[in-house]
């Protein structure tokens, strides 16, 4: 209505009105097969609530891969930072996006590259950073005050800059999509551009992953003094290989996670490499995880961590633990020991201690349960004073 009397400045329904709806989508937008299909799907179920036999017209040139040549280097941890140097001498690139798994890697890499003095600017990108100040790295990348930002995958979402020639995958990507997104940083607009990764041997099994998920080989690059000479081979079942320990977590799919976004999310809260995560099995409302022995303690440490509206629980699976729930402040406690029915050593109903020792630590109260057993113990004076009078 409001379309056919802007257009003829009548007020009634013209049944003929010829209306059409054009759709596009940005390059931003497209990164990967999966998002392309995604904006397809959108734009086909506003077309049929709209459209009346709508006509699809298709750019095939659209659907040619773009010219990004993809390379891997075999070198040391140390020699990581003089890689990154190396490779932006190399290439002779102006704007370089470097990718770590970490905030933490991406703080240290920052450091490391201003102490070495090089005439490259460098800035940092990552979620512990205010809005105001991430605005601020991102209009120097553009304009090109900073020739190397440095990254991680979060918060590197919606950078769109075209003219970036080089990217540089720091850490090897927890998963395969994510080494899609990051190489489509490059090569848009008609462009070429080069993604080099810097793998490790620990980590040199995943360059097979990221073949199969572009589809196409991806060649060795050499480092004069840096680069290292060892085999990459498929990853093999490394329970047989190395011993895991199985974690129990009280989260799962209703939390919003799959394998991949949880594998994600310890790694990042615990600065764990992906490798010693060897097993990810997520369910409706818990997950279980095998993890190298000797990182198990890392992941327990996440263990009371915030997410959402409650708190993480990370326990060893298997492991039965004595447990109440405080009536009063309804917060998860724990003995911290296995748990034996038969024992006498048992905590008596309503106790709230971690343990029926002596010489046991006492409970740490929040600043509202301070207050409240402070209200209580109040009451309860003023009950027997009260009592004695009468």
């Amino acid at each position: 209505k409001l379309l056919k009397e802007e257009l003829t400045g009548e007020s009634e329904v013209v049944p003929d009105l010829d209306v059409r709806v054009t759709a596009f989508i940005p390059d931003s937008y497209i990164e990967s097969n999966s998002s392309r299909m995604d904006a397809y799907k959108e734009i086909a179920e506003i077309s049929s609530r709209y459209q009346y036999n709508p006509v699809t017209i298709k750019d095939e040139s659209a659907e040619d891969k773009p010219d990004i040549d993809q390379y891997y280097v075999k070198l040391s941890e140390q020699h990581k930072p003089s890689a990154v140097i190396r490779l932006m001498q190399d290439y002779s690139a102006k704007l370089c996006l470097v990718f770590c798994n970490t905030k933490k890697r991406v703080d240290d890499l920052l450091k490391r590259l201003e102490n070495a003095k090089t005439n490259y600017k460098v800035g940092a990108l990552h979620g512990d950073m205010f809005q105001r100040h991430r605005d601020a790295v991102m209009r120097d990348f553009r304009s090109g005050n900073l020739n190397i930002l440095i990254a991680t995958d979060v918060a590197a979402r919606g950078i769109d800059v075209k003219d970036v020639e080089l990217i540089i995958n720091y850490d090897v990507p927890n998963s395969e999509e994510y080494y899609v997104h990051r190489i489509g940083r490059t090569g848009r607009a008609g462009k070429s551009g080069v993604a080099v990764s810097l793998v490790t041997k620990p980590t040199a099994h995943k360059i097979k992953d990221c073949e199969k998920a572009v589809g196409m080989e991806i060649k060795e690059y050499k480092i004069g003094g840096l680069s290292e000479d060892f085999g990459i081979k498929e990853r093999i079942n490394s329970k047989t290989a190395i011993k895991t320990e199985r974690l129990f977590l009280n989260v799962g799919e209703k939390d919003g996670f799959n394998a991949d976004k949880l594998k994600q999310y310890i790694c990042t809260a615990s600065d764990l490499d992906e490798d010693k995560i060897v097993e990810v099995r997520p369910s409706e409302v818990y997950s279980f995880i095998e993890v190298e022995e000797k990182s198990a303690l890392r992941v327990i440490a996440l263990n009371g961590l915030k997410v959402g509206k409650r708190r993480l629980v990370v326990e060893r699976a298997g492991q039965k633990t004595k447990a109440s729930v405080s009536k009063s402040s309804g917060k998860f406690i724990k003995s911290g020991k296995k748990f034996d029915s038969k024992s006498k050593d048992r905590t008596p109903k309503g106790k709230k201690e971690f343990s029926t020792k002596k010489n046991a630590p006492k409970k740490i109260l929040t600043e509202t349960e301070r207050r409240r057993k402070l209200k209580e113990t109040t009451q309860k004076g003023y009950t027997k004073r009260k009592t004695k009078t009468r």
